[in-house]
């Protein structure tokens, strides 16, 4: 999207205009995320103080008496009134953004800034430095929805996810957040696999045992399930893949037609070469069953398809779990809710460390990433490789665009020196010959964090244990 555009859509508010009219032509999912970085932006480049500082000292007068001037005006308001004689640009969104932090820097004057523009993007610009936000969250998305979906259905999941996951959603298969308290109504929703929050091994298996009377599951491929709905149809069963935020998957794993399964069942799945591992089946049918009761009809009702089925196991040894290499999960034995969280992972460390990404690659439905340590003042050493799962995938795609404008593809990109992206790892194991992180986790992107922040080389090779 052109910032000429955004910022005449921003007029349209300030105007009074209806804002699902504003929004009204916004037809894809990456001009609804800028317009959010900009209507909503997550924190001011400068402040109200620092800014008219900045520009008493450029035209050569006394701070207060800009304030005085001022008055009860808005200061992103009267600044864009040094802009009445410019004429807009033809910049994109993204390369707005990043003049906006080269100003906030100090590397463009205000000044010089509010003549590259006309009034009605001054507006914007200026609002946006300072981090005022032109409306609420909640408005921005029930807004840009139009008639995707219901407003109450929507304002169920603003609770429960990441604005960028619901906006990506809303783009491309929003029927797929159609999925309340009855659910089993319609057999055609697009169910995901639910929330899983923490537990640390640490805590001990009390909590477990309260919680679900002891059981765990182990989820291959590190837990990164998808969901597989069988649906019966007059020729026969039809097959349909979803990741885990609810989007179909063109290329997913067909199973053969000679599979016997009969339908409405919905498996929460990881396919491995040409098996299914089988964590939960949902029959919409059948809503009152348990867990256990679920995959035992699902087991029973298997001749000899490429299935395993993994049935949750009571816990023999809770000192075993903390060193298994695969995730281990406790689930929620209650019959299936897709509001109630899904039960807890096993986090077997809570050694959090923050590291810069040194590159990025896109997956299908994921992101990989190569993160480094400061070795001195500026070298970086590449110390380990992970995948991005659940919210962070799209919470890191929102970043890297915001702050380097890059359009990821399925190969690797360095990230450019300019930038210091840096996220928190769990770093379970470090080998230091060569220096490597073992099973890393992502668990947190840190906007707030920068060069200063990374973690040395020297502390990784001085501070842990040997691993």
């Amino acid at each position: 999207m052109r910032f000429a555009h955004a910022a005449r859509l921003h007029e349209n508010i300030i105007l009074g205009v209806s804002k699902n009219q504003v929004f009204s032509d916004v037809d894809s999912f990456k001009d609804a995320m800028e317009l959010y970085q900009l209507f909503i932006p997550s924190k001011p480049l400068l402040n109200k103080t620092t800014l008219v500082n900045r520009f008493a000292e450029e035209v050569g007068t006394y701070i207060d008496v800009v304030m005085d001037v001022l008055g009860e005006r808005k200061v992103w308001k009267a600044l864009a009134g040094e802009s009445n004689e410019g004429s807009p640009r033809n910049r994109s969104v993204s390369e707005m953004i990043m003049y906006a932090e080269s100003v906030a820097e100090g590397a463009i004057s205000i000044l010089d800034a509010a003549h590259t523009m006309d009034e009605v993007e001054a507006k914007l610009f200026w609002r946006f430095i300072m981090g005022e936000k032109v409306m609420t969250e909640t408005a921005f998305l029930l807004s840009v929805s139009g008639n995707k979906i219901s407003p109450q259905v929507l304002n169920r999941h603003i609770k429960r996810k990441p604005t960028y996951e619901l906006l990506e959603v809303l783009f491309t298969d929003p029927l797929s957040l159609d999925a309340g308290e009855l659910w089993y109504q319609d057999i055609d929703l697009a169910l995901v696999p639910r929330r899983f929050f923490p537990h640390i091994s640490t805590e001990g298996q009390n909590k477990i045992i309260n919680y679900n009377g002891g059981f765990y599951q182990r989820v291959l491929d590190k837990g990164s399930t998808k969901m597989l709905h069988i649906i019966n149809e007059p020729t026969g069963s039809r097959f349909v893949w979803r990741d885990r935020s609810g989007r179909l998957i063109p290329r997913g794993i067909a199973p053969k037609l000679s599979w016997s399964i009969n339908g409405p069942v919905i498996l929460e799945t990881v396919p491995i070469n040409d098996t299914l591992h089988v964590y939960d089946a949902i029959y919409p049918r059948y809503a009152h069953l348990k867990l256990d009761e679920r995959l035992k009809r699902f087991q029973d009702s298997l001749t000899d398809e490429p299935i395993i089925v993994h049935h949750p196991v009571l816990i023999d040894h809770w000192g075993s779990l903390a060193h298994d290499d695969d995730m281990i999960r406790f689930p929620n034995n209650n019959p299936y809710n897709p509001t109630e969280e899904g039960g807890y992972t096993l986090m077997k460390s809570l050694a959090r460390k923050p590291f810069r990404i040194h590159s990025v690659k896109k997956n299908e439905d994921s992101i990989s990433i190569k993160v480094c340590a400061l070795d001195g003042i500026d070298d970086f050493v590449v110390v380990g490789e992970m995948e991005t799962f659940g919210d962070l995938t799209g919470q890191l795609l929102f970043t890297i665009n915001r702050r380097t404008g890059m359009v990821l593809q399925n190969q690797w990109q360095e990230v450019s020196g300019e930038h210091c992206i840096v996220v928190e790892v769990v770093t379970p194991t470090i080998i230091k010959n060569p220096l490597t992180i073992v099973d890393p986790l992502l668990v947190e992107v840190r906007d707030d964090l920068g060069m200063n922040d990374v973690l040395q080389v020297v502390d990784i090779m001085f501070g842990e244990d040997d691993g």
